[in-house]
């Protein structure tokens, strides 16, 4: 409960979106624009029914992923005992749960107040009616469409599903039969009907069959998008559970005498997911929330393999108790800076929106970097610079440019969002937010984009050189235009 009361910056995002809905805006950020800047779409419309019934978005969410963090850890045993037909000791099967509970990752999410472990909870869920009701596979297809509408990578854990279960169908039986068939066609159409129906809803509402999200997220075809940031995140991921031995470890069980279909699924979705993490350049929020979903499965698979590899069951439990411990202790060590890093910063964002919404006429136009807690707080209109609420900044291409982040003289070339501060001041907000400090004269910051914008001369012959209110390391500019 030590996280209960951080919230994470991007849940504002959802929480805007489900009160407007709830209070007749329809699902939009800003009232009359129907962008799509939001990847929680399931998500959204639980908070928004719990605003109407007078549940806050903020305790609904935490509400939503604490449970669902209880369901996870209760179902990982009964995963583990169907994948190995019962032939496992009481530790290996509650191994998974042990270890995700004295994860700091995974109980920081749970109360993160986004989507994170009501996503992984549907996932697990799935598989395990998949392992479960082999013969019926309706009730799988229907958690893994709630999980594709919580989020769009639920895709890639179905795709991994339905290889698995395709090949090792061909594999035990040689040829595929009418039974099979039908039987894999018992979780295909379901949520291909699904999701036809979801992007025409999509495609009438917004105007678009991907959310804004993925133009924001995804390079364009037509760009070499650099993946080093990729391959950091992960491997800084594998870091903090062990290192990339855990994953390797978590593979043995594949010489052992379970099901194929297991076998198959746990390739294909690290092979999957981590494609993907390349290719999306992996995420900048703290505590690796892209891999949240994904590690319930790897110690499920690293408890069974442990389970393979150790015959002798006093051998065993020692090793198991002695790894749960040890793999607490150095979690906790890896992330003991990181869990509060954020916090100072959002709290400082959620005064100043607090102070715009009472001193300011609701009708400005405020341009922010972030589009979470001072947007959702200030309650004006927004204007963001990654293009997350506007459609036109969204696409734009990617290019590089060169910064002088240190205000020293030297410029440094970095790979850029998709911004441009022409566009920006072409909307005209009233304000403008710069985060970072300023020491006379020269803005000290952590984002790129706003070191661009504020040194641009455009900006400051259209806004005051002095902060309308600064608190903490965030400014808001005032136009004179």
């Amino acid at each position: 409960m030590i996280y209960f009361p951080n919230t994470q910056e991007d849940a504002y995002i959802g929480y805007r979106y489900a009160e407007n809905f709830a209070n007749g805006s329809g699902l939009t950020f800003n009232n009359g624009d129907y962008v799509e800047g939001y990847s929680n779409f399931l998500f959204i419309i639980l908070l928004s029914l719990s605003y109407k019934i007078g549940v806050s978005t903020t305790l609904a969410s935490k509400s939503i992923g604490i449970i669902s963090s209880l369901i996870i850890l209760l179902i990982l045993p009964k995963i583990i005992s169907y994948s190995t037909n019962g032939r496992c000791s009481y530790l290996v099967r509650f191994f998974p749960s042990l270890c995700l509970s004295s994860y700091p990752a995974f109980t920081y999410w749970t109360t993160s107040g986004m989507e994170t472990t009501f996503f992984a909870s549907l996932l697990v869920i799935a598989f395990y009616f998949t392992i479960k009701e082999e013969n019926n596979l309706y009730v799988a297809s229907l958690f893994y469409i709630l999980a594709t509408l919580v989020r769009m990578e639920g895709i890639l854990y179905f795709i991994s599903i339905v290889m698995a279960y395709s090949i090792h169908n061909y594999i035990v039986m040689k040829k595929i039969d009418k039974i099979f068939f039908r039987r894999l066609l018992n979780i295909i159409i379901p949520y291909i009907i699904a999701m036809i129906i979801w992007e025409l809803w999509r495609w009438n509402y917004y105007g678009s069959f991907l959310p804004n999200t993925y133009y924001i997220k995804m390079p364009a075809l037509d760009q070499i998008f650099p993946i080093s940031r990729g391959i950091i995140y992960m491997s800084s991921f594998w870091n903090s559970i062990g290192g990339i031995s855990i994953l390797l470890l978590s593979l043995l069980f594949v010489f052992g005498k379970y099901p194929i279909f297991i076998k198959l699924y746990y390739i294909f979705i690290q092979l999957l997911w981590h494609l993907y993490l390349r290719e999306a350049n992996g995420d900048w929020m703290v505590l690796h929330r892209f891999y949240i979903h994904l590690v319930p499965f790897i110690f499920i698979f690293l408890s069974i393999s442990i389970g393979y590899i150790i015959k002798n069951q006093r051998v065993l439990n020692t090793f198991l108790i002695a790894y749960i411990i040890g793999f607490s202790l150095h979690s906790i060590y890896f992330y003991r800076n990181n869990q509060y890093s954020n916090t100072i910063g959002l709290q400082s964002e959620v005064h100043v929106g607090q102070w715009l919404k009472n001193n300011m006429d609701q009708n400005k136009t405020l341009a922010v970097l972030n589009a979470g807690a001072l947007p959702y707080f200030s309650k004006l209109k927004i204007i963001d610079y990654y293009g997350l609420m506007d459609s036109e900044l969204s696409r734009m291409p990617l290019k590089k440019v060169l910064i002088d982040m240190d205000s020293d003289g030297i410029k440094e070339k970095k790979s850029m969002e998709r911004f441009n501060p022409d566009w920006l001041l072409d909307q005209k907000p009233d304000l403008v937010e710069i985060p970072g400090k300023i020491i006379e004269g020269r803005l000290v910051t952590y984002a790129p984009l706003a070191k661009i914008l504020f040194d641009n001369d455009r900006f400051k012959s259209m806004y005051s050189l002095e902060p309308l209110i600064s608190i903490g390391q965030c400014n808001i500019f005032k136009a004179i235009y």
